[in-house]
């Protein structure tokens, strides 16, 4: 049984016991907290619908967070050449990105500014690895020092490259023998980027649980997506913020209701989309369509001309702009209505 009194929700232990978020904890919360006010979030949260039909999944992911100027770190057990082949993906770039990941097994999260893609439990150890960190600790408590730099490696770095470059430090220390994919974070704090590094080395085992707040129009919907996932999850509204102890696979949900759905009022068909695609016009004409809500209905006119193989590469255009450029390249003229999208061919 559950009881809600003042913002706070617990759960009756078989005990009898009350158990509560501990004070000490709340200050690293807040300052692990997810707010769809901080611009990164928010440009995860826009509405985006891309294909990216075709691409391995590297370059799958590298389009989907381009347009959110967001860092980056993909685990290096997944395969990231995995051709990806799903149709219309969105209504968000982040709802984007966890289609795709899960399309190949994976999971994401969002934590400490940086978008995070492998397999559950990985995706968890790290997340409970940056939630341990010392600037994320109580005493940090808002004055926090932080160290923001852009940190990358070119193609073929060693472990041992890497972590030299992410740590400002150089050792002599030989690392695993592996060659690592070309990386570039934008103002990430140097901890956070040793921990990723460190993470893609040696593993880290997920904790039970983990305490992170949120900034949400919805808290409400926030909690009901944490509990679930996990009955046992604690809430309690902090200054405004959500602040909820529970499992790493509920803060997971968490994070997707507050950024897989795009703000109340913005429509999904004017937002920037992505397309980069070699197939027949038929084919992306009719999902494309879809992407945007509507029927493509080919008239026997424009039948034909639609079997052409096009190729296409557009990018921060609406859904409508794009269908007008795949009828050009085919040939064909189109008349977009409330429902359908109906594709004809003049002189035929």
């Amino acid at each position: 049984m559950r009881h809600f009194f003042v913002g706070l929700l617990v759960t009756i232990a078989t005990s009898g016991a009350v158990p509560t978020i501990a004070d000490d904890t709340l200050l690293s919360a807040l300052v692990t907290k997810v707010s769809i006010q901080d611009p990164i979030a928010a440009r995860l949260s826009a509405p985006m619908t891309a294909i990216v039909d075709g691409l391995p999944l590297r370059a799958a992911i590298d389009r989907l967070t381009g347009p959110a100027q967001v860092n980056v770190c993909l685990s290096r057990d997944v395969d990231p050449t995995t051709p990806i082949q799903l149709g219309p993906v969105g209504p968000t770039s982040f709802a984007a990105i966890r289609q795709v990941a899960q399309s190949v097994g994976c999971e994401v999260d969002f934590v400490a500014g940086v978008v995070v893609i492998g397999k559950a439990t990985w995706i968890d150890g790290v997340a409970s690895r940056l939630s341990a960190l010392p600037t994320a600790s109580p005493n940090a408590g808002r004055n926090k020092k932080t160290d923001f730099r852009d940190i990358g490696w070119d193609r073929l770095a060693t472990p041992t490259e890497a972590i030299a470059l992410a740590s400002g430090e150089t050792s002599t220390n030989e690392l695993i023998h592996d060659l690592w994919p070309e990386t570039r974070w934008i103002r990430i704090d140097r901890s956070v980027a040793v921990t990723l590094v460190r993470s893609q080395i040696e593993p880290p085992p997920p904790a039970a649980s983990l305490t992170r707040s949120y900034q949400s129009s919805a808290p409400g919907e926030l909690r009901a997506s944490v509990e679930s996932v996990d009955s046992r999850a604690k809430a309690r509204m902090v200054d405004g913020n959500l602040v909820v102890q529970a499992s790493p696979a509920a803060h997971r949900a968490a994070v997707f209701q507050l950024l897989g759905q795009p703000p109340a009022g913005r429509e999904s068909n004017d937002a920037p989309y992505s397309l980069k695609s070699t197939t027949s016009a038929r084919n992306a004409l009719t999902q494309l369509s879809q992407a945007a809500g509507r029927t493509c209905v080919i008239e026997p006119s424009a039948a034909d001309a639609c079997e052409a193989i096009i190729s296409i590469e557009e990018k921060d255009v609406t859904l409508k702009v794009l269908i007008e450029r795949v009828a050009i390249l085919a040939g064909v003229t189109i008349q977009w209505n409330d429902k359908t999208v109906v594709v004809t061919r003049e002189g035929n």
